[in-house]
Order: C-alpha cells, then sequence, then structure tokens
C-alpha cells in the first residue's frame, strides 16, 4: 500500500449557506478569517469493582465558529430569520443651522410626534417646542430659533430605501446545510481541496458588535449549533481523490 501523502493547512476557505426549509442558496462566505469546526462526544462508563470496564457513547455535539472582519449587510440576516425586507423606520440625528428665524428646514417628513429639537449640544435640556409640516420645524416662540445659530435635531422617519433585517423573538431561525472548501498544501507542494460538509446548522443569536475608534477593526463573530438532519447525516470531511 503506497504511502498516503502529507498535508498543511493555512487556509479558512469558502463556505456556503443553504437553507434547508426552501433548499435554495442563503450566502457564499469568501472573506472570513477564521473557520473552527468542534466535535465533542461525551462518553459514559460502567464500571466493575469500581473499575471502568464498559464505555457507552453519547451523541455527538458540535459547532461551526467564524471570525469575520469584512463583510456585507446581507451576513446580517443569518441572525433573523434568514430575510432582508425593504422599507421601515429609521432615526435621524442631525445639527441644522438656521436660516430662517423662528424655524428649521429639515431633510426630511418627521413621523408624528417623533421630532425633538434642542439648542446645539444641549440634548435632553430644554426642549425646543413647535409644529412640523412639509419638512419644516416652526417654533412655538420665533425668538428660540435665530438665524445662524446650530441646532440638534432627531427624529423617526418612514424611509422605503431601507434594506431592514429584523431580530427579534417571534422569529424562527433557520436551518442551513454548510458547505465549506478549505485549501490544504502537500509536503510536495501541490493544493487540494479540503472539503467539509455540515448538514443541519443553526445560527446562535449571540451577537456582539464592538464599534471602536481605535485598535483592531470590528470582529463578527458567527456560531452554527451543528445538528443530525432527517437522514441521520452530522458532518462528513473529504477531499477527491483524484486530486489528491
Amino acid at each position: 500500500m503506497a504511502a498516503s501523502k502529507k498535508y498543511a493547512s493555512r487556509d479558512c476557505g469558502v463556505f456556503e449557506l443553504t437553507n434547508l426549509a426552501t433548499s435554495k442558496k442563503a450566502l457564499r462566505v469568501d472573506y472570513a478569517n477564521t473557520v473552527t469546526l468542534n466535535i465533542t462526544a461525551d462518553s459514559v462508563k460502567a464500571k466493575k469493582r469500581g473499575r471502568d470496564a464498559v464505555t457507552f457513547a453519547n451523541p455527538m455535539e458540535g459547532t461551526l465558529e467564524s471570525e469575520i472582519q469584512v463583510y456585507p449587510f446581507e451576513l446580517f440576516s443569518i441572525f433573523g430569520n434568514g430575510t432582508i425586507t425593504e422599507g421601515g423606520d429609521r432615526a435621524e440625528m442631525k445639527t441644522i443651522t438656521a436660516t430662517e428665524a423662528g424655524k428649521l428646514t429639515l431633510p426630511d417628513q418627521p413621523k408624528d410626534g417623533t421630532l425633538f429639537v434642542y439648542g446645539k449640544g444641549d440634548v435632553g435640556g430644554t426642549q425646543i417646542e413647535g409644529s412640523v409640516a412639509e419638512k419644516v420645524f416652526t417654533a412655538t416662540t420665533d425668538s428660540e430659533i435665530a438665524v445662524g445659530k446650530k441646532y440638534d435635531v432627531s427624529y423617526i422617519v418612514n424611509d422605503s430605501t431601507l434594506q431592514l433585517v429584523k431580530i427579534n423573538d417571534n422569529q424562527e431561525l433557520a436551518d442551513f446545510r454548510v458547505d465549506a472548501e478549505i485549501n490544504q498544501k502537500s509536503e510536495q507542494g501541490v493544493v487540494t481541496p479540503l472539503h467539509i460538509t455540515c448538514y443541519k446548522a443553526t445560527p446562535q443569536r449571540n451577537i456582539e458588535l464592538a464599534f471602536a475608534a481605535e485598535g483592531d477593526p470590528i470582529t463578527l463573530k458567527i456560531t452554527f449549533d451543528l445538528m443530525t438532519d432527517a437522514d441521520d447525516e452530522f458532518v462528513d470531511i473529504y477531499q477527491i481523490k483524484s486530486l489528491a
């Protein structure tokens, strides 16, 4: 029997998500920095005269984890129900310079009851009361809005151009099949793909977005819980023999 080739890998490859409910491709991730497969299977032992004598394996458990720093907006959809909808409410926080006494011209028409106006740097302090119509805020007291002065304005506006991912407890997380392809290099210097298939993977809703003005860029961490599918398949690891 010929000796098997030996390989090393320093690549996190590419993986694709296929929605198990629809059998449609959901996402291709070719921008991850790390991909980590974890499989555990505890066991219980029967003792004979106080010593371990017979082992019984518990069902396997596993996770697939990935760390990503450069990502598309679509990636956030897996934390919801796997979909992105169009249109919704967005919050706006603006600083506007008055060009007319007693009035401020707004870039949008706020939803009723959502507009707040304060002097520059005084948000949460003394609110300037007034009314809004046709994107123009008119102060109840004209003298509270002076030409050339800046004012902090916040409001909510309905925007049909939004791409929206909703994350809440009313949504069912989608189950995915994950297919990964990772390059490995033989001792002879030949690069060939190593394939991993996770037959049923459900994303955890553990999201940490730590934005910072200095230091390393934000890292988005995704963890999938691995389960056995309807055909009792769990994980496959394989390579193509003709390429090995």
